[in-house]
């Protein structure tokens, strides 16, 4: 019927909850539903995953913009005069050099970098 709500997880009738989602009753007992205290942005992840409170209450994206934000200031221009000279992926090896940092938290950092409205609001 149209009009009807379905789970997000699963297609299951459902129910909103937390404001802004919808699941039905097997999957709101296993996944929690919860924001980012920085941007807002809706997260959701398995109940047992997640401790209550959550590690810092970030989102991945403002968790790596406050990581970003610790790295010198020199460091971050290289990376993404790097990232613009010679392309996304040159950036991504220049992070991993200079920050050390493995391979997904590189990508997100010049993903974050990058002037181009890709990235996270």
């Amino acid at each position: 019927m149209m009009g009807d709500l379905c789970c997000e997880m699963c297609g299951k009738p459902g129910v909103q909850v937390a404001g802004d989602a919808i699941l039905c009753t097997g999957c709101s007992e296993v996944w929690a539903v919860y924001h980012c205290d920085r941007c807002g942005i809706r997260m959701m992840s398995r109940s047992s995953e997640r401790p209550a409170g959550g590690p810092d209450g970030l989102c991945c994206f403002c968790r790596m913009r406050a990581r970003l934000e610790e790295v010198p200031e020199a460091d971050r221009e290289r990376i993404l005069a790097t990232a613009l000279e010679r392309g996304r992926v040159s950036g991504i090896r220049e992070a991993r050099q200079v920050l050390g940092w493995p391979l997904r938290e590189a990508v997100l950092a010049v993903e974050l970098l990058y002037p181009s409205g890709e990235g996270h609001p």
